[in-house]
Order: C-alpha cells, then structure tokens, then sequence
C-alpha cells in the first residue's frame, strides 16, 4: 500500500486506486479460504462466502485510503486501524456468532458487516469526494 497507493492515485484518483489494490489484497488472502475457521469460521466454502470477501476487503481498501490520504501518507496509523480491526472482529464474532451454533447468524453478521462498511465508504466518497478521499492532498 505505501509504495503503490501514491503511484496509483497519481494518474486513477483515490477511490480507484483504493479498488484495484483491494482486488490484489482480496487475492493476497485467497489462501485463507483453505485453512480452516481463517477466514469465515463455520461456513462452508462457496461463490457467496468469496464475494462477501472481497466485497469487505474493498470497503476495508477504500477505508485505509481515506485513512493513509488523511494521515499525510502514515502507513504506521493505517497499520494500526488494520490491526484494530484484526483484533476486535473476532471478539465481536465471539460476541454475536460463536454464542449460537446457528450458522445463519454468522452469514447475516458477515453481510451486515460489508453493508455497514460500504455505508461507511458511500459517506466518505460523498464527503470527500472519490479523487482524493481527502480535503488535505
């Protein structure tokens, strides 16, 4: 992201550059979907669990983007938002999902989960506009 992102929002604008490096993330983890419980625990593998993926994993790219724009280019305060996050999502999933064996409550947690991110991300392109993502660069 700290080598790519600069180059890429050069000539394609943040939220771009924000999607094409979500799609290389999103296949960067690709091999989590063959280690069990790694990426969804409990649900079994098909084309709705891999888009639901990848659709989280573009909202998450735009999200640092916003946040690596807004920090003047910090990768230490985008490492830390992704580290915040790697570290509650399985407390909330503890919190809402492991309670009942209710595989349904899973697969509505993760689609809410990509909702609620992609809310996030529509209110931030409204505000801030898709070629930066920022009022500062």
């Amino acid at each position: 992201r700290g080598y790519l992102l600069p180059r890429l929002q050069e000539s394609n604008g943040a939220l771009t550059s924000s999607l094409v490096i979500g799609l290389f993330w999103a296949l960067w983890h690709v091999p989590g979907f063959f280690i069990p419980g790694m990426v969804l625990p409990a649900i079994p593998l098909d084309w709705l669990v891999v888009l639901n993926y990848v659709l989280r994993v573009m909202a998450l790219s735009v999200l640092f983007t916003w946040i690596f724009n807004n920090s003047q280019g910090s990768l230490f305060i985008t490492f830390l938002f992704h580290t915040s996050l790697n570290s509650i999502m399985p407390i909330l999933m503890q919190m809402f999902i492991y309670s009942s064996p209710d595989i349904s409550r899973t697969i509505c947690f993760t689609w809410l989960s990509a909702g609620f991110q992609w809310i996030i991300v529509i209110i931030i392109v409204l505000y801030f506009g898709s070629n930066k993502l920022s009022h500062n660069v």
